[in-house]
């Protein structure tokens, strides 16, 4: 209870700092009266003594007071300020505690020991005074002592004690120095005072005072609830108004920066009542010509389109909300077309209609860009229609995980039935792995979920095993999920690749008579034979290579490749072909080898024997071509339409045209075709319109030019087609550069022989046959040279293959060398054997170069010791001439040569003969 009464009224002591003398007095007369109240059990002080004290403590009587319904409020100890005690003189139970400084005798006084509950002296310490104090406060009393001490005078402190009876006490601790007259060491005092009496003496006179304020706060609580309730009313309508002025200045704000117009009219006058700042923008009146003429706005409206707004304002009682669009003249001639948006507001008591509340939104800019999309999409409908390459839209479709495993047909154009022969009945809103089977395992998936996944474009080659065709595909995405596929069927194209692969194929097992490398394997890859090239090509010995893997003669690179393609051969037809390189004796080669399985009567595999091919030559020719087929993906399309005046004028220039010709499609719309087009080839223009009147395609190799004034040969087609609702055609160009390019590689290929860079025998025999037919229209005589190399077979047996091709390299340019006339020509004609024509040459002439070539060989020096002609490589020659007769063949002049060549190694070989 102490406790809660110390706290009951801090206000009160904090006014007491500022009291007198005089005032403190008067202030315990009235403590003392209060506590004679108690002790004749009296309720408390009068009225005026409470009126006294609120004149001293400077607080209206009110404030004294509680309500009776309410319960004291106690502040904390803590909280209260006891320093005004420091003004009021002891009035019992002090005690002393004096200090010599420093380290002096210290004295208590007799009141100290009795207010800690002793009755007689004893040694004054510290350490027995601290007992007494509590233990929270025990270690600022400590600093306390200390300071004091040390001869500093530390601020009052109160502090709460225990006698000896346990009895606990409130003092409060003032410090002092005190320096006597002749005292050489100043004297520290420590004055304590027990406060407990006077905390209780408080206590009462507050909690006594709660009985006094019922009557006086009855009326005031009841006054200062309606005050409070009047200042709250106050401050509702002022926030009220202060917030619909913030919205009025936003709505304001909103109306004066949007581009719509908002106006507002009586009903039915439509007299205005108020337009927005942006509406005369849209009419182009201005605001105060709007609102003091009401039929301004209906003059602005078209006349075209009056009536729409007539009807509208008729049939608005009835809806009660219409929206329309129509036409407005601006004052300056200008027609815009504007979409009016109004509304009936009625009266909320009568729901009879008071005015009109309208949105107008200028949607001028909107149609033109609506119009500017319609023919657009017609345009590209029209392209897409008429064009001769396969379109289709497609929608992909991804498992949980994100992965594409699907796409959707969604619409194809008519030239996707020619380029796949497949009917848009049969595909639209179909998955591809229902149309196409098995497409879902190709890679034509990642592609396709690679373009919608990146947003990028992509050009690829795809063969489709359902179709057997290839195609040439561009795929591009429209947008989610959604992308298009045009392509191009390229079979043909492919077709003309393997033929070209295939005819290589068999000119070199031609002009080569090169042996295969056969071997046998078992199911663990390990050799059981191989034949004699396998051995000379890897340069090892059959001991060597039996019941070792072939593997390690793979290069790193093509080891996994090569046994993913050899587990083909467990399904039929268990055949397969790879590519590979190989270390051979001549190095890194690619071998071309075609595997078969050897199945028991189980169906499974005993043995696999394969038979290899060295393809290096063929596979650098093949990256060749390749190239050239990569190059050829740039497909040019341009779209022109032939003007009576202007002749045919571009209106169309695709962006492959844009990479193949060097111009911007802003740079030639409008402009002749013909600017693209080599001038030679101007005259054909005729031509072209007459296939194009029969409505077929025209199609030739004609030569382009580039921007910077550059020709290149192409492939170019020129379909009739309809552009814009006219007829028009499309000029479809393919650069055939590199073809050209590499026709002539293959060209020479052809005709020469890869070994000795020698005319082969192929290309011999058209000439022989041109300049028998010139000898014979021109009566001169021919001459022929056959050559052999003698004992060339011991020769390679003994020096081995590689110096044999090297022996033929070096004689090929020996006998090359001898012939000085341009006309003359040599070819190898097979093997070790070479043959030379010699137009318009006798016979004895032809001899003496024979003579030359032999010795010219013999002079070289080159070590045969397998020949039974000498010690070095010789040749021997054969000579026939003859003009041609009647019963005469250019074969018989060969004949010829060919037995005096035969005659020659007869007579001991290093030797010429002839006819």
């Amino acid at each position: 209870m102490l406790e809660k009464t110390f706290g009951e009224r801090v206000r009160l002591f904090r006014a007491l700092k500022n009291l007198t003398q005089g005032q403190l007095a008067d202030m315990l007369d009235i403590s003392r009266h209060h506590m004679g109240c108690l002790e004749r059990g009296e309720s408390g002080p009068s009225f005026g003594l409470i009126r006294k004290l609120c004149t001293l403590l400077q607080v209206h009587p009110a404030s004294l007071f509680l309500s009776s319904d309410q319960e004291p409020e106690y502040p904390e100890e803590s909280q209260v300020d006891t320093s005004p005690l420091q003004q009021i003189p002891f009035m019992s139970g002090h005690g002393t505690w004096n200090i010599s400084i420093p380290n002096g005798p210290e004295t208590w006084s007799r009141q100290l020991w009795q207010t800690l509950g002793y009755s007689t002296s004893r040694e004054p310490s510290l350490g027995l005074f601290l007992k007494h104090v509590h233990q929270e406060s025990r270690q600022a009393f400590e600093a306390f002592y200390r300071q004091l001490a040390s001869g500093s005078i530390p601020p009052p402190e109160s502090f709460w004690i225990t006698r000896r009876d346990a009895v606990q006490r409130k003092i409060q601790a003032r410090g002092d120095i005190i320096k006597g007259p002749g005292s050489s060491s100043p004297l520290a005092c420590l004055s304590l005072l027990d406060i407990t009496e006077w905390l209780e003496m408080q206590h009462h006179l507050m909690y006594n005072q709660n009985h006094l304020q019922n009557a006086v706060l009855q009326k005031t609580r009841a006054l200062s609830r309606a005050v409070e309730e009047t200042r709250q009313e106050l401050e509702l309508r002022k926030a009220a108004q202060e917030f619909a002025r913030e919205q009025q200045e936003k709505m304001e704000s909103i109306l004066n920066n949007m581009d719509d117009g908002v106006w507002s009219a009586s009903w039915p006058d439509m007299d205005i009542l108020f337009i927005s700042p942006s509406l005369s923008g849209i009419f182009g009146y201005s605001t105060a010509e709007l609102q003091k003429n009401n039929n301004l706005w209906f003059q602005a409206i078209h006349s075209e389109d009056r009536h729409i707004v007539e009807k509208s304002l008729l049939d608005l009682p009835r809806e009660k909300r219409k929206s329309l669009e129509y036409r407005i003249v601006r004052p300056d001639g200008e027609i815009r077309w504007i979409n009016d948006r109004h509304w009936l507001i009625l009266d909320p008591s009568t729901g009879t209609p008071v005015r009109v509340d309208g949105l107008t939104v200028d949607i001028t800019q909107r149609l033109q860009i609506r119009r500017q999309l319609a023919e657009s999409e017609e345009k590209f409908r029209s392209l897409t229609l008429n064009a001769p390459v396969g379109i289709a839209m497609h929608e992909i479709v991804l498992n949980p995980h994100g992965d594409p495993v699907d796409y959707i047909f969604l619409d194809v154009n008519p030239a996707f039935e020619t380029q796949t022969g497949l009917k848009p009945s049969e595909v639209l809103g179909r998955r591809a792995s229902q149309v196409l089977p098995g497409i879902e395992n190709t890679s034509i998936l990642s592609f396709f979920g690679q373009v919608v996944s990146s947003g990028d474009p992509m050009d690829f080659e795809f063969y489709s095993s359902p179709l057997q065709r290839f195609y040439m595909v561009h795929a591009y995405k429209i947008s989610h999920r959604r992308f298009a596929a045009v392509f191009i069927d390229i079979t043909s194209q492919k077709q003309m690749e393997q033929a070209l692969g295939e005819s290589e194929r068999r000119y070199r097992g031609l002009v080569e008579s090169q042996n295969d490398l056969i071997v046998r394997v078992d199911t663990d890859n390990r050799l059981t034979y191989v034949n004699d090239t396998y051995c000379r090509t890897f340069g090892r010995t059959r001991e060597e290579l039996m019941g070792k893997s072939f593997t390690p003669l793979v290069h790193q690179d093509d080891i996994q490749a090569t046994l993913q393609a050899m587990e083909g051969l467990k399904v039929p037809p268990h055949r397969i072909q790879v590519q590979q390189r190989a270390m051979t004796v001549d190095g890194w080669r690619w071998i071309f080898w075609e595997d078969n399985a050897v199945l028991d009567e189980h169906g499974h595999i005993v043995e696999i024997q394969g038979v290899g091919r060295d393809i290096t030559e063929l596979k650098s020719r093949q990256v060749l071509l390749q190239s050239i087929f990569q190059a050829s993906q740039d497909v040019s399309f341009v779209v022109t339409q032939n003007m009576p005046h202007s002749g045919d004028i571009i209106l169309e220039f695709s962006p492959g045209a844009e990479n193949l010709f060097g111009y911007s499609r802003e740079e030639v719309l409008g402009k002749p075709v013909a600017m693209l087009h080599d001038p030679a080839d101007i005259p054909r223009f005729p031509d072209i319109h007459r296939t194009l009147k029969e409505n077929q395609p025209w199609r030739d190799k004609v030569n382009l030019v580039r921007r910077d004034g550059s020709t290149f040969p192409s492939l170019f087609t020129v379909y009739p087609f309809e552009y814009d609702g006219k007829d028009s055609t499309l000029g479809v160009s393919i650069d055939i550069s590199e073809l050209e390019q590499a026709r002539k590689i293959l060209e020479k290929t052809a005709i020469t022989d890869h070994l000795t860079g020698l005319m082969n025998r192929s290309r011999f025999d058209q000439l022989m046959e041109e300049e028998w037919r010139r000898a014979k229209r021109g009566g001169h005589c021919l001459s022929i040279l056959m050559l052999d190399i003698d004992n060339f077979k011991q020769f390679n047996d003994f020096y081995g293959h590689i110096q044999g091709d090297k022996c033929l390299q070096r004689i090929a340019g020996i006998l090359s060398a001898c012939l000085m006339r341009a006309g003359d020509v040599l070819a190898r004609y097979g093997g070790e054997e070479f043959i030379a024509l010699l137009p318009d040459t006798p016979l004895q002439s032809a001899v003496v170069v024979a003579e030359k070539m032999r010795m010219s060989v013999e002079n070289l020096g080159m070590p045969n010791t397998g020949s039974q002609a000498g010690s070095f490589v010789t040749v021997s020659a054969g000579v026939a001439s003859s003009c041609p007769f009647p019963g005469m063949s250019r074969q018989g002049l060969i004949h010829q040569a060919d037995m005096m060549l035969y005659k020659a190694k007869s007579l001991g070989r290093n030797t010429v003969a002839w006819q």
